[in-house]
């Protein structure tokens, strides 16, 4: 039997060096490197295509390669991200299967307000929020501070320190900005003050079975470390992902594994299963999550495809007894199984070794 044949597709870069959102875009290009050489070692037969503002040169690779299955690592245009959605729709009508989650759970999951109120609807906990149109007048009716952030945006792009707010003057200024910048309604919604955990829900076929599985990751904890300073809110913005001499990055630190009270992990892995289900995902996502006062796990951003190669994501996959470049190929196998060009795949452990709690600086990720 050959191997089977994997086309890696991914997101030209379209911004320039010197724009402030090019470190999340270009990015990628590690990734697609990375991707490439784990699945050549995992005895995969692999072409790559990257791709910008034309879609020919997709269905182009799509024809030549005629691949059994895509790994999908298109994150859309820095200047069209709803060509994300599009990309993976485009699979869909050529009937090619891929990574990651469909066209319209990609759609559901980068629409932060139609995410928040299906989750809503199910009965999830998300911040209570607002969507703002410019050049309205705009009164907020929710606890202070709140939070203001672009609706389609990921990977912490347009997030700052300012979009924390503590009056209307301040909301007024900072929907007018995001909204201008990023061409949109804005979301702002209640700002929780509490812990932040990440958990990745994880999706496995096994051969003999006809349903999938969900597995969940140890909790990873961001910590952010500024020394007390008042100026400074424990928040996840772009500058603390991506600038890795602002201070924001050098005083942020994830710990992990982190254990919690066994009814509270209960609730925190409902929540996170439910989102995924909820929203439609698949194979693998992320979800970030902060901790109430009152010990209520609310979720801040549902991520359908995260960033895959992520250290901390590695480290939570060996606490399960699993490694990154096996998850890395049983992603192209999940494609494969759905496309019916698989059927023979391994067992998978989902749960978790009991390893110490360890901190680790922070490292670039998406």
């Amino acid at each position: 039997m050959s191997s089977p044949r994997v086309l890696v597709i991914f997101n030209e870069p379209v911004l320039s060096p010197y724009h402030p959102d090019y470190a999340s875009e270009v990015d990628v290009l590690d990734i697609r490197d990375d991707v490439i050489w784990i699945l050549e070692e995992g005895n995969f037969q692999v072409e790559s295509v990257g791709f910008s503002k034309d879609p020919a040169v997709l269905l182009d690779a799509l024809k030549s390669f005629r691949p059994d299955a895509v790994f999908n690592l298109f994150e859309g245009l820095a200047n069209q991200n709803a060509t994300e959605i599009s990309c993976a729709g485009l699979l869909e009508w050529m009937n090619v299967s891929f990574t990651g989650s469909s066209a319209s759970a990609i759609a559901l999951g980068r629409d932060k307000v139609r995410t928040k109120f299906l989750l809503q609807g199910a009965g999830l906990p998300t911040p209570r929020f607002q969507v703002v149109e410019l050049k309205t007048k705009i009164t907020w009716p929710y606890n202070w501070p709140a939070m203001v952030k672009p609706i389609t945006q990921d990977a912490s792009v347009g997030i700052s320190q300012k979009n924390v707010v503590t009056n209307e003057k301040d909301l007024a200024e900072q929907v007018e900005r995001i909204g201008t910048e990023y061409g949109e309604p804005v979301l702002v919604e209640e700002y929780i003050d509490g812990r932040e955990f990440h958990i990745h829900v994880l999706e496995d076929y096994e051969s003999g079975r006809a349903a999938s599985k969900l597995s969940l990751t140890p909790l990873i904890e961001l910590r952010f470390d500024y020394n007390n300073s008042s100026d400074l809110w424990p928040i996840y913005t772009y500058s603390a992902k991506w600038l890795d001499e602002s201070k924001e990055f050098n005083s942020s630190f994830f710990d992990l594994p982190v254990y919690l009270e066994p009814k509270l992990m209960e609730e925190i892995q409902r929540v996170a299963l439910g989102a995924f289900r909820c929203i439609g995902l698949r194979d693998y996502s992320r979800l970030d999550i902060r901790l109430s006062e009152k010990g209520v796990p609310y979720i801040l951003e549902v991520n359908p495809n995260p960033y895959l190669l992520s250290y901390f994501f590695q480290l939570t996959l060996e606490a399960m007894g699993r490694s990154l470049h096996e998850q890395v190929r049983d992603l192209a196998r999940n494609a494969l199984f759905r496309a019916g060009r698989l059927t023979d795949l391994p067992s998978r452990p989902s749960t978790h070794l009991l390893l110490p709690t360890k901190s680790y600086r922070q490292e670039s990720e998406s």
